[in-house]
């Protein structure tokens, strides 16, 4: 039987799909090879902590966030405290994520319920969203070992929610506003937020930070009036903790025994407004030869008042530092 003139178009038609299709195919399965690869160090991390039963409670964090810092310096205390009675099992691992990934680690995790960090998984499988409720939940366990529970008073949950509002957002916008306001700050903040990562997420950080730092700009307004109304409501936290001090003498905020959930929650969210040398692993040294002009005297009369000495003898008296982490 002889070929017929309609062969040629209806083989083509049918060819020419074919090999694009399956050239599309080949290409798809080699990039998402390529970003299973580069993703790997996340990716294991998000199977271990759900499925594997030998997992250690992980902590899922930004290096240099202060909630970040916040639910370490909470979850340091407690790992601290159980090493005295032969505890492990509240040894945990700290994983770091970039700016950028870190939002699917946190979706993983929560199921969709939160892209933020701090996310805490427990021995237990349990996953804490918030850094106030890794914070509840030390003050649960320090508790069950025999210890002072970090909220002896109601007084202690309003001031720990108001940190976490007014503080928290804000001394965040400002600090990055006096970051990016200045090459040389902005040359330091970026090497801060190649630390920890890895793979892709170290190459995506080291070869696109403009992108990260446009994304942050508009993801945080962190534009000249929304911040100088930050600076505004930083003020006026280290204003009343100034007072607070002054009323009950300068040891804690409340006039207590020992530290509670609020002194440890204003020092963490004020730590990068004061730079207390214990922290040089998450940003950078004090140092004016390090940073502008502008952020050095900003910090400095931060430091020079009742509020900012207070978070500079927290760290030095109760930041516990020489956690050492689990094999995963």
């Amino acid at each position: 039987m002889g070929t017929r003139w309609y062969h040629l178009p209806i083989g083509l038609g049918i060819y020419v799909p074919f090999q694009i299709f399956y050239r599309l195919f080949c290409m798809l399965c080699a990039l998402i090879y390529f970003l299973l690869f580069c993703l790997r160090q996340p990716i294991s991390t998000c199977l271990r902590t759900r499925y594997s039963r030998n997992a250690s409670p992980t902590l899922i964090t930004i290096r240099f966030s202060h909630f970040c810092e916040k639910a370490r310096w909470a979850l340091d205390l407690l790992q601290h405290a159980a090493a005295n009675n032969e505890n492990e099992r509240y040894k945990y691992v700290e994983c770091y994520r970039s700016i950028l990934t870190h939002m699917a680690t946190s979706l993983w995790h929560t199921k969709g319920f939160s892209s933020s960090t701090p996310i805490y998984i427990t021995k237990e499988k349990n996953v804490l969203k918030e850094s106030s409720l890794i914070m509840h939940y030390v003050s649960d366990e320090l508790c069950k070992l025999g210890k002072s529970t970090l909220y002896p008073t109601p007084e202690v949950e309003k001031l720990v929610n108001y940190f976490d509002e007014t503080l928290g957002v804000h001394a965040r916008r400002y600090i990055y506003w006096l970051m990016f306001a200045s090459d040389k700050n902005t040359s330091e903040l970026r090497q801060c937020w190649l630390r920890g990562t890895t793979g892709l997420e170290r190459w995506i950080q080291r070869h696109f930070p403009g992108s990260i730092q446009a994304l942050a700009t508009v993801g945080m307004q962190i534009h000249e009036q929304p911040s100088l109304m930050s600076k505004q409501h930083v003020d006026e936290v280290f204003e009343k903790v100034n007072q607070m001090l002054e009323k009950h003498g300068e040891l804690y905020l409340l006039n207590t025994n020992s530290p509670t959930a609020a002194d440890i929650t204003f020092a963490s969210l004020a730590y990068p407004m004061i730079f207390p040398r214990q922290c040089d692993d998450l940003v950078f040294e004090y140092d004016q030869n390090r940073m502008s002009r502008e952020l050095y005297d900003q910090i400095t009369t931060y430091r020079s008042q009742r509020a900012g000495k207070f978070v500079l003898r927290m760290y030095e008296q109760h930041r516990i530092t020489d956690r050492v982490q689990p094999m995963p």
